[in-house]
């Protein structure tokens, strides 16, 4: 869906629940084509620098967002990565629009943690749509909401347990149960098996 007219950041950003946010200036208002859809994931939107020689600020992030009235959703408006997530440069380092902006309204988070969205939009950036979670948690959403792309073959324990004990050759094995060479190592290795729920 394409949008021409001009969309402003709401005037207030704060709420109960995120206290620390600024109230957006005039001077942040932004003009431009409002993109949603798969059809445009990973692509990059407009010509601007995605770059910044210093740190990158809540002033810089917001300007570079187009409010999504519909979904409220801070849309980032300059690269995107291939998965469609905002990308960005700062002091010389790629990172991830969202995670910027969880770490610029929420502050730091443990390594380990990712951080995810509520609104399973890529490109949003608003803080009230981002929460943290582990690589399970997010594995997990991604899988209930139909978000995943591979069509992965689950092992039953026994199944696992049949290609530990084989002698054959990987790729002889993987070929009968439907899987990679590489997976009948790993579960040979001891390393991995994916078990049925």
């Amino acid at each position: 869906m394409i949008c021409q007219k001009k969309v402003t950041l709401p005037n207030l950003l704060a709420s109960e629940d995120s206290p620390n946010l600024l109230p957006v200036q005039p001077h942040l208002e932004t003009t431009g084509a409002l993109v949603a859809g798969p059809e445009n994931m990973g692509k990059a939107v407009g010509a601007k620098r995605t770059c910044r020689k210093g740190p990158v600020t809540m002033a810089w992030l917001i300007e570079h967002c187009l409010f999504n009235p519909a979904s409220a959703c801070w849309e980032w408006q300059l690269h995107r990565d291939r998965d469609g997530y905002g990308r960005t440069k700062e002091n010389g380092k790629y990172l991830r629009a969202h995670v910027k902006a969880y770490q610029l309204w929420k502050g730091e988070f443990p390594n380990g943690m990712l951080v995810l969205h509520s609104c399973d939009n890529a490109p949003c950036c608003n803080p009230d749509h981002l929460f943290l979670g582990s690589h399970q948690d997010n594995v997990r959403d991604k899988v209930a909401k139909g978000r995943t792309s591979r069509k992965t073959r689950k092992l039953t324990f026994e199944q696992a347990m049949a290609v530990k004990g084989d002698p054959r050759s990987c790729r002889i094995i993987a070929q009968e149960f439907g899987i990679a060479p590489v997976n009948v190592w790993k579960i040979k290795a001891g390393k991995s098996y994916t078990i049925a729920a």
